[in-house]
């Protein structure tokens, strides 16, 4: 009986683990998707104030 309870506590226990990292590697995609968008938008923002010719 102890036997059937702990393999029927682990196996989901896995499960969630599994999903947890799935869930993290794409938030950690996205994250790091936006914090590129935020600096290419920050370098164009910086080539467009910047004079072309300086004196």
């Amino acid at each position: 009986m102890q036997t059937r309870i702990r393999k029927s506590l682990e196996i989901p226990a896995r499960k969630r683990q599994g999903h947890q990292t799935e869930k993290e590697s794409n938030a950690e995609k996205t994250f790091l998707l936006v914090i590129n968008l935020w600096v290419f938008r920050f370098e164009y923002a910086k080539e467009q104030t910047m004079p072309k010719d300086p004196q």
